[in-house]
């Protein structure tokens, strides 16, 4: 597994040390950084919920977002996310966060320009959380995006409150989802 574009792009990110943890693809992230335009990311606060590895904020950090706050609440993926910023040299401009999502979005810090998440696909209450996100209008700017990797076999609405759907893509098993706060700070 490795950053594909930007500053880091071709760096090796260290993988998950078990099978608790199923990284974003190259494939997936890649799809996912062609379809935003850069400033969607560029000097932008981003928030990467269910983080694992670290690889999508990694990836956002590596195209030049000025911020990300990780949030995952295995301590041993956490661990291997500190390696991976690391060897990115990205420490400085990361938050790292020993939380359960729910949890974070409850005491969080907002707003963020970008929230970037691939969840466990055994995350049965997908459609719950992202109401629940939805929400938390603290979270947004006006047009926060959003990006949601999930599996094909578990669909999303095509809205949820004030997030409104502006591209889904399949890719085998993956599917990715963007969406677009409508209303914000």
């Amino acid at each position: 597994m490795r950053v594909i574009g930007g500053i880091s792009g071709g760096l090796v990110l260290k993988g998950p040390v078990d099978g608790s943890v199923r990284p974003t693809t190259e494939r997936v992230r890649g799809a996912i950084f062609n379809i935003l335009s850069g400033e969607t990311y560029i000097n932008k606060k981003i928030l990467d919920l269910f983080s694992g590895t670290g690889s999508l904020g990694i990836e956002a950090l590596s195209r030049g977002a000025s911020h990300c706050d990780f949030v995952e609440k295995n301590p041993k993926q956490l661990e291997i996310l500190k390696t991976n910023l690391g060897v990115t040299n990205f420490l400085e401009c990361a938050s790292l966060y020993r939380q359960d999502a729910f949890k974070f979005l409850e005491n969080l810090e907002g707003p963020y320009n970008m929230i970037l998440m691939d969840p466990p696909y055994k995350l049965t209450n997908l459609s719950s959380f992202m109401e629940y996100l939805s929400s938390n209008s603290q979270l947004f700017l006006a047009e926060t995006i959003i990006v949601i990797g999930h599996s094909k076999r578990m669909p999303l609405d095509e809205s949820y409150g004030t997030l409104s759907c502006i591209d889904s893509r399949n890719y085998g098993d993956n599917a990715i989802k963007l969406y677009k706060s409508m209303e914000g700070k």
